[in-house]
């Protein structure tokens, strides 16, 4: 069920923290893969930009972002909460 998906968020920018919100396609694709997008409960919009309190506060097991140049040790120095 719905309530037993691991919660995840989607970074369409990183530096902005621009994420994938409610009724958005990649929310079906998390579903699929097991994960729920961590937004869908906090938003009624499709795309939106957070506040690192939010981004801090949703806990998410899986971070999926959309940069290329970004790796684990760029994002960690950045958001080391």
């Amino acid at each position: 069920t719905y309530d037993t998906l691991k919660p995840a968020i989607v970074l369409i920018d990183p530096e902005q923290l621009y994420v994938f919100g409610k009724g958005s396609y990649i929310s079906e694709l998390l579903a699929k893969a097991g994960y729920s997008n961590v937004m869908e409960s906090k938003t009624q919009l499709p795309f939106l930009s957070i506040d690192r309190e939010t981004f801090v506060s949703a806990a998410p097991e899986l971070i999926i972002h959309s940069q290329e140049s970004w790796n684990s040790t760029l994002f960690l120095a950045r958001f080391p909460e």
